[in-house]
């Protein structure tokens, strides 16, 4: 069967998205959001292009930026067909639900009842007047594999076109101050190109709290899991370009909860900077690792904890990345 996950989901916003930004109050599909939604991204591709994807490659792989050419080919032919089809804008939307609507037996063929994991995620199409619903329909299942054709389902509500899997429904309950919350988290990441909120709900934030109360849990999820289940919104910005970056916001309960949350996440890179001499291969990484931590040492605003990596420590992520994976590579055949 089908598996529409999240990752697969964000591979979608990065290859379908149009030609409309909205700098604050990201208008979301109606119907859409539920006591239960625990994740929203949206994608402005006003930021994403294909050419916003290839500068941030040169800045951030340099010589490298090459290897990204085959992504960037894959990503303009399906960002054209898109914006031919009246793409404006993609909404992918996920529950914290075992199950969604009256259609828990198709979620869990497998019996397990035990296992609960997130739904696929839902993913929303917001076209521009005339808009072709048929077409965009058409390019997004080019190469989805004829079995699994009849998994995945298409459906119009006003300006916007509803991609997901057979038997999912819209929200039985909805909720518009969470969804009111979801737009406003997003509309604080104007200049980013892929936006992605949080807002943990009963069940999410039960689950992180009872994590960090484990005995085995790490120290940083005893110490941070705790302000992030109880934050307004968490949020992951993805800024592309000349000056590409990750920021991870998070908005806490209070000036208390943002204190415990930086400090946090401060012991946890300082840690990774000056690793115990029983710790493994961090010994040897952690000079390695040292400029990522000091790029990425947290601020506080108020309420608002955030944490960004971009500049010169990202370069050096990407290049020890690109390094790695160079040196893992089986070596070419020999030319007969």
């Amino acid at each position: 069967m089908l598996k529409l996950n999240w990752m697969a989901a964000l591979a979608l916003v990065a290859m379908c998205v149009g030609r409309t930004a909205r700098a604050a109050g990201i208008e979301l599909p109606p119907e859409a959001i539920g006591p239960d939604t625990f994740f929203v991204i949206h994608a402005d591709a006003a930021h994403l292009t294909p050419d916003q994807i290839r500068a941030a490659a040169a800045t951030a792989m340099g010589d490298n930026a090459d290897q990204a050419n085959d992504f960037i080919a894959s990503f303009r032919e399906r960002y054209d067909k898109a914006v031919k089809a009246g793409v404006e804008s993609v909404v992918v939307i996920g529950t914290s639900s075992q199950r969604v609507g009256d259609a828990g037996n198709n979620l869990n063929a497998d019996g397990k009842q035990n296992q609960r994991g997130m739904n696929p995620p839902v993913v929303w199409f917001r076209l521009k007047a005339g808009g072709d619903m048929k077409a965009l329909e058409q390019a997004l299942m080019k190469d989805v594999p004829e079995k699994q054709r009849g998994e995945i389902l298409f459906d119009q509500v006003e300006n916007w076109v509803v991609m997901h899997r057979k038997g999912q429904e819209a929200p039985e309950k909805l909720d518009p101050v969470r969804s009111r919350a979801f737009s406003d988290a997003l509309g604080t990441m104007s200049e980013s190109a892929i936006r992605l909120a949080m807002i943990p709900d009963a069940k999410i934030k039960e689950e992180m709290n009872k994590f960090a109360g484990r005995d085995a849990a790490p120290k940083l999820a005893k110490d941070a899991l705790p302000p992030l289940s109880a934050s307004r919104w968490i949020t992951i910005a993805v800024a592309l370009g000349n000056n590409p970056g990750l920021t991870i916001s998070a908005n806490t309960a209070d000036g208390a909860s943002a204190r415990q949350l930086r400090d946090a996440v401060d012991r946890a890179l300082e840690d990774l900077k000056h690793p115990p001499e029983n710790g493994g291969p961090l010994v040897i990484l952690g000079p390695m690792l040292a400029p990522l931590a000091d790029g990425m040492k947290p601020m506080m605003n108020g309420s608002i904890v955030t944490s960004s990596l971009k500049g010169e420590p990202l370069n050096h992520l990407v290049t020890m990345i690109t390094t790695f994976r160079m040196a893992a590579r089986p070596p070419a055949p020999p030319a007969k």
